[in-house]
């Protein structure tokens, strides 16, 4: 989806949204080669540190507000889980290329670099930014430090794209939907089942009737 578009759809930016396969296809950017298993489960598995704000250089992020609390808190939690020094463990180094970043020093460090100044910007030269390799910027419209989507808190949020999703079941789909989810409220309290069906209703009259069927 260009960016652009994603400014106009009320759930481009909401991660507890789909996106129709139709309008927006797959893309295939790669595989995913699983040719060995670990030989040694602590440092191949127990010390990968996964984290979304771990990309390649040059790439940009939505305001996805739940993609924009992990990029802090991920990170973070690797540094207290792993030590600050958890990017230079073999499991989550770059395979082809070596880092060329100022990280030095600290508990835990494992390189030792002759390389001097250790900071940006310098007088004594040092590492410079690529301006072709960083982030795209980002669009401000209205406070930075919130950001609303179309619709949110309504019943149009909270129901659109599930009602939207009904409608494309097949009647089989949408009896076999029912009866799984009656299966479940047969044995829960009467008054949750009245709450539940309640919301079957707001998405669509012959899903909240259904159940009776079964």
């Amino acid at each position: 989806m260009p960016e652009e578009e994603g400014y106009t759809k009320d759930f481009a930016f909401d991660c507890t949204k789909a996106w129709k396969h139709d309008d927006y296809p797959l893309i295939e950017i790669g595989t995913i080669e699983v040719d060995r298993n670990p030989i040694d489960y602590f440092a191949e598995v127990e010390q990968v540190a996964f984290s979304p704000a771990t990309t390649v250089p040059g790439i940009g992020y939505s305001p996805d507000k739940l993609l924009q609390g992990r990029l802090l808190i991920y990170d973070d939690t690797q540094h207290h889980r792993l030590g600050p020094n958890f990017k230079q463990l073999p499991i989550n180094r770059p395979q082809l290329i070596d880092p060329n970043n100022n990280y030095l020093g600290g508990n835990q460090n494992m390189e030792i670099r002759n390389k001097f100044p250790h900071y940006t910007p310098s007088m004594f030269g040092g590492l410079r930014e690529d301006p072709t390799k960083m982030e795209p910027a980002w669009r401000v419209d209205g406070p930075a430090g919130f950001y609303d989507y179309p619709h949110e808190g309504t019943d149009a949020d909270f129901y659109g794209q599930i009602t939207e999703f009904w409608s494309l079941l097949d009647p089989a789909d949408k009896l076999s939907t029912i009866q799984n989810i009656a299966i479940s409220l047969a044995k829960v309290d009467p008054m949750v089942v009245a709450k539940a069906i309640e919301h079957l209703n707001k998405v669509a009259p012959d899903f909240g009737k259904g159940w009776r069927w079964t």
